[in-house]
């Protein structure tokens, strides 16, 4: 992983409409292999501590409560993340200054590919 990497940003084609569906299968299908790879990458929960299958549960649970903050931040706005244009890409940062479900969750959403089931950019 990269020193620069922000884990606070999302990117998606202006062009492309997130597809929220997607990502919920793609939260559905979660799988061990991929919930072992999350917990190399980022910090989780007590409650995902293991690649389990309570930890899998777990760890849908907590990427479809993660999903659904994010897709409200999109379409509703956040106090604590901007949108903007850049080119021909929308660009979503999260402020990191304060400590919100916002600001935890991406990290996840971006490493466990659901942002990029949903549409946006594999900036991984």
């Amino acid at each position: 992983m990269a020193h620069d990497w922000d884990p606070l940003f999302a990117s998606i084609g202006e062009a492309v409409t997130p597809d929220w569906e997607a990502a919920a299968r793609y939260v559905d299908d979660f799988s061990l292999a991929q919930l072992g790879e999350l917990l190399e990458w980022c910090s989780l929960p007590p409650t995902v501590a293991a690649a389990n299958k309570a930890g899998l549960s777990a760890a849908r649970e907590l990427l479809r409560h993660d999903l659904d903050g994010f897709w409200e931040a999109v379409e509703q706005g956040h106090a604590r993340m901007v949108r903007f244009w850049l080119r021909d890409v929308f660009v979503y940062v999260v402020d990191d200054r304060d400590v919100t479900d916002l600001r935890d969750s991406m990290p996840r959403l971006r490493w466990s590919g659901v942002l990029v089931a949903a549409g946006f950019d594999d900036n991984r």
